[in-house]
This record gives C-alpha cells, structure tokens and sequence, in this order.
C-alpha cells in the first residue's frame, strides 16, 4: 500500500504491468530514452564516479534502461512503496522507499541526472521539488521532468471545458479527466504544475540549456494514424488500465460507484469506437545545472 496521503493510485500487479508498457509507449513517442545531453554528462568508465536519480521511480522500468545503458553508472531509485521484483533489478541500481514530499536533503550534491516523470499527482509543492532538484544536482547535471497538465485536448489541440456539475454527456474521456483532476486537487497533489515546469526552470538561476517539448499523446486515437499499429494497441492497453486504477480515487472524491462504472464503460467505448481523436499533453523539460553556481546555504 502507498504511504503518502497524496498519492492513492493502486501498486498492484495490473499497475505495475502498465506502467512498463507506458514506459516502452513513450520511448516509441519520444523516439528517444534520455535527453539528448545526458550521454555527454554521464560518459565515465569509473564504476560509480557518475551517479542517476529516478524520483517517483514507478517499477524501476527507466532506471534499469540507465544501468543497462551506463553500467558504471550507481542509479538510485526513489518510490513511496519497493519495487516488487528488485531483485531482477541491474546490480547498479539501489533503490530507497521515500516521499519527496517530505524532503530530500540527504540528496544534496550527490547525482548527475535526477529524472522525473509523471509524479505530480502525489507532489504538494512541484516549485519547491525543482528547488530540491537544484541542490541534488552537481554542477552540469542534468534534470528532466515529464507531467501532464490533466485536461484532454480535440483534434485541434484546444482543450475540452467540463462542468462537473451537468449531466453526463460525451467527450466522456475528458469528463473522466475532470473528475481526476478535481480528486487529486482534493487530496493536495498540483494539478498545474506541468504548465509551470518551463517557467519555474527558466526563472532559477541553477539552470541553463533549458529545452521544452509538448507531447500529444493520442490517448482516444480516433483516426489517428501518425504511429505503427502496436502503438495504438498499446496505448489502448494503457488507458483502460488507467480507467480502472482511478476509481478508488475519483469515488473517494464524492462520484458514486454507479456513476463511475457508467463514466468508466462510456469511456472505454469512446476509446476503442470513436473516430475523433482525443490528446493528452505531456509537457517535457530537459535543464542543466550551471557549472558555476553555487547552492545556497541550507535552512536550518
């Protein structure tokens, strides 16, 4: 079971399969694993002299890619509850059960990469874990952050607007999203901080080489056809998945289970029939550290 009072998503067998193939699903949209300074920063044939922190680590899937990819690398992977199989884990991978939320000054000045990716529904205070990643960072490390912005987006990119309040009527993908949205804004997760990750990197003076990508991910593909076949399937997959581990969430929230299930079948039909494409945006930030900067002293 999740320990943090914010975060409620299940870390059951069913959740820990879809985050491996959300995993391979954004390495096929992204068409790449790792930002594209992080081989130059992590080049090193010392064992341990370079050091990769995942926060929010899921089931270790991008971290075990880094310690395959650079196995001289010493990874640390953060979650609030173990991986389940850490021991398939690479023998460079560590992992720690933690809750950002909390702090992580026991990571100061430690790590050359910090990866973040789809967290912000547990996080209470996004800003102030960009500050704790300034100081995690050693000068010219590197950070990437990965979120979306919890609304659902036409075929034209302009986002749907839903009132909770009228009957249930279709997009039903994006009233599922609003009612997400209003749960994890109810349990103190930061429901805006993907629209906030360029501005809060670009206004603190640790970074530079700041790079910013928007994502569309075709999470209702409709008739989109931009990807292989396997993509869509995956994809599809994925989202019911997410369909069914929301429901403790969104019924803790004030919706009846009634309700819910009608919203989740609804959706799933949209989903898998309809011919207009719905979008999640990703918004994605690549940064790294200056080389010349000096981190503050520490609070007491």
């Amino acid at each position: 079971m999740a320990t943090s009072e914010v975060y409620q998503l299940p870390v059951d067998e069913e959740e820990r399969d879809r985050l491996r193939k959300q995993h391979h699903m954004l390495i096929s949209i992204m068409r790449a694993k790792y930002p594209p300074f992080m081989e130059r920063v992590l080049a090193s044939t010392i064992p341990g002299e370079k050091r990769v922190l995942d926060l929010g680590c899921g089931n270790g899937e991008w971290i075990s890619d880094v310690a395959r990819d650079f196995p001289f690398c010493e990874c640390v992977a953060i979650d609030l509850v173990p991986i389940r199989d850490s021991q398939g884990l690479p023998p460079n991978v560590k992992t720690e059960v933690d809750d950002v939320n909390l702090g992580l000054q026991h990571c100061y000045g430690q790590f050359d990469v910090v990866h973040v990716r789809l967290i912000a529904s547990g996080v209470k205070d996004y800003q102030l874990l960009i500050e704790d990643i300034s100081r995690i960072l050693r000068p010219g490390g590197v950070m990437e952050l990965c979120e979306f912005d919890f609304s659902i987006y036409n075929q034209n990119h302009h986002p749907f607007t839903i009132h909770l309040h009228e009957p249930m009527v279709s997009p039903y993908w994006a009233r599922w999203m609003a009612h997400l949205r209003r749960a994890v804004q109810g349990r103190g997760g930061d429901i805006f901080a993907a629209g906030y990750l360029w501005q809060w990197a670009t206004n603190h003076p640790a970074f530079e080489n700041i790079e910013g990508r928007d994502v569309w991910l075709p999470t209702v593909p409709g008739n989109h056809s931009e990807y292989p076949g396997e993509f869509y399937a995956l994809l599809r997959e994925n989202v019911s998945s997410f369909l069914r581990a929301g429901k403790p969430l969104i019924c803790g929230s004030g919706l009846s289970e009634e309700d819910f299930e009608f919203l989740r079948d609804q959706t799933l039909w949209e989903l898998h029939h309809s011919d207009e494409t719905q979008f999640t945006r990703l918004q994605c930030l690549w940064a790294s550290k200056r080389m010349d900067y000096v981190d503050p002293p520490n609070e007491a």
